[in-house]
């Protein structure tokens, strides 16, 4: 996949704060310390009018200096988890048929 098709995530530390930032046109930081889930909804709705605009991949940036090793594994699992489930979608009869359909009319 080119790099036009790669959406950048990163994990890294603001004020002690742990941060997971989808950069989108306008990007969406992931309180990792935080319940409220807010931000969480907002990410996958930007992540879906994106995939309809275009095939993409996530990739997992890490902060040169961010120590916390369950965060950096956490956050590597689930960007590989949403890796998988974009490219599912994408592959699937039914985002193939949606698709034809809107291109018929």
């Amino acid at each position: 996949m080119n790099q036009d098709n790669i959406i950048n995530v990163e994990l890294k530390k603001e004020e002690d704060v742990d941060i997971l930032e989808f950069q989108f046109d306008n990007p969406v930081k992931i309180n990792l310390n935080s319940s409220n889930n807010k931000d969480l909804k907002e990410m996958f709705e930007i992540l879906l009018k994106e995939l309809i605009k275009k095939k993409f991949a996530l990739k997992l940036n890490v902060q040169n200096n961010y120590k916390t090793e369950l965060y950096k594994d956490v956050c590597n699992e689930y960007i590989n988890a949403l890796n998988e489930e974009i490219k599912e979608t994408i592959e699937s009869d039914l985002w193939k048929e949606i698709f034809e359909t809107e291109g018929e009319n």
